[in-house]
């Protein structure tokens, strides 16, 4: 399957990690389904308790995984290998809405939760050419 090259598209989408401006979420999604991807939104909630957690069993859910035991960055790297490894090779948009709102209350956690996304899903699809499924993060909010 060959990879899906967003960004004549969208122009306005920087290089990874992709931080998108909240106003844009309409025209990202959309144009991400006309590309072909299946866009899997997930909304962060920073005042949610256990915020983190539930991200993750969110994350693990919008990605078609099994969700029993979600919540915790090895159950997430374990699904992740699921849905890079599945005879479902359609490419997946992965659009997280409000993580903006971690940056000033706790900029490790929010630097974490990005790095992690990104390089374990780099991570799988490198340790096996079985793990060819495209899946790209769109973290939209407030940047600017």
């Amino acid at each position: 399957m060959s990879w899906i090259d967003y960004r004549k598209e969208l122009d306005f989408v920087p290089d990874s990690p992709a931080f998108v401006e909240r106003g844009r979420l309409r025209d990202l999604s959309e144009t991400l389904a006309k590309l072909g991807f299946r866009v899997a939104e997930v909304l962060f909630d920073n005042d949610a308790p256990n915020g983190e957690r539930r991200l993750l069993a969110d994350l693990t859910s919008a990605l078609g995984a099994a969700t029993a035991h979600a919540g915790s960055w090895p159950v997430f790297n374990d699904r992740l290998w699921d849905v890079l490894t599945s005879e479902d090779k359609a490419p997946i948009a992965v659009v997280i809405i409000g993580l903006d709102s971690m940056v000033k209350k706790n900029l490790h956690g929010f630097v974490k939760i990005v790095h992690n996304l990104l390089s374990l899903t780099e991570g799988v699809g490198l340790q096996s050419g079985e793990a060819n499924r495209q899946v790209a993060y769109f973290f939209v909010g407030s940047w600017g």
